[in-house]
């Protein structure tokens, strides 16, 4: 076996443009997080994180690894009602079917389920004209007291990574009735995972993230946000997270009402791998009780085990705003 004769991080344009020029070299792409190791004259690439095979979320739309949850409210077929049907307009929804693996997130409680609201269906969230959904599609409506939750306890889903994203379409009212103020978006079954929370009674958006336990939330009322988000208006967020042995870096990226806003932060963490058990949909680990939940409508969520770069946010959330009648402007 060949020593290693030199390292390199760049671009992976950058390193094959360049061929190697000796047997042992070793480079690294920061940007699609591929190791490529010389033959001698050639670079032969390999993936340094997972790889699923592709998974499409449209035709023209294709990221290398498939989601874990992958929840839409527009596609009717994987709604279920508590008759095991496709559901009619006001339908309680029982349960709703991952895209990319088959799992379902339930709600065993009648009256703990979303109701599904379709695309001509009555106006809610204090619209007085025009169709209810965002963007003409069908939705779930979450009042305040529903949920949808893979592995409610978080007992049985267990799964460690160095980083995720999140990606979510949806509307949060500006009162949801919790006291605290905050209105889940999505998030873990327990404690110390990831999540996106909007904190409604003060009109502005905090993304929450939990690590461990502890709460590391990000204020975005000083971004002009405030107004966007009294108005209930619809929004394309993406939640990125990546850690390391002693740092973890939390992006946001998100579309109000076609007003975009990035921010990025980074804070000391002393482990390398973060765990997810469970999934919610209007709820998270440390707002799930019954007064606690979500407050407005979701249309669709994505949730990855891996950070993705730039170009890979680019291709979900272009997808879902040219489905779902948002502008995304890309990064």
């Amino acid at each position: 076996m060949p020593e290693l004769t030199s390292y390199t991080k760049d671009t992976e344009s950058n390193i094959l443009a360049n061929p190697p020029t000796a047997d042992g070299q070793l480079a690294f792409a920061t940007d699609t997080y591929k190791f490529y190791i010389s033959d001698g004259t050639n670079w032969r690439s390999y993936q340094a994180n997972k790889v699923y095979g592709n998974y499409s979320v449209s035709e023209s739309s294709v990221v290398s690894s498939p989601p874990l949850f992958h929840f839409d409210a527009s596609d009717s077929s994987t709604v279920l009602n508590g008759s095991d049907s496709q559901p009619s307009n006001g339908d309680g929804v029982a349960s709703i079917t991952c895209k990319a693996t088959g799992k379902k997130m339930i709600s065993d409680f009648a009256t703990e389920q979303p109701t599904y609201v379709s695309a001509t269906g009555t106006p809610i969230m204090g619209e007085t004209t025009g169709d209810a959904r965002i963007g003409g599609l069908n939705t779930l409506q979450f009042d305040g007291a529903q949920m949808l939750a893979y592995d409610y306890n978080g007992q049985t889903a267990f799964n460690r990574f160095a980083g995720f994203t999140g990606i979510a379409v949806f509307r949060a009212a500006v009162s949801s009735g919790n006291s605290s103020g905050w209105n889940p978006v999505f998030g873990g079954a327990v404690a110390s995972g990831p999540s996106f929370i909007v904190r409604d009674l003060y009109d502005y958006a905090s993304a929450r993230m939990y690590i461990s336990g502890a709460a590391v939330s990000r204020s975005f009322s000083s971004a002009g946000l405030a107004a966007d988000f009294a108005q209930n208006n619809p929004t394309l967020v993406v939640l990125r997270t990546a850690v390391n042995k002693s740092t973890y870096v939390q992006l946001l990226d998100f579309n109000v009402n076609n007003t975009q806003v990035t921010d990025t932060t980074s804070a000391n963490y002393a482990s390398s791998l973060l765990t997810l058990q469970g999934m919610m949909l209007g709820a998270q680990g440390n707002f799930k009780a019954i007064t606690q939940r979500f407050h407005g409508e979701i249309g669709e969520f994505l949730f990855f085990d891996s950070m993705f770069n730039n170009s890979a946010v680019n291709t979900v959330a272009n997808y879902l705003a040219s489905k779902w009648g948002l502008n995304w402007s890309d990064l």
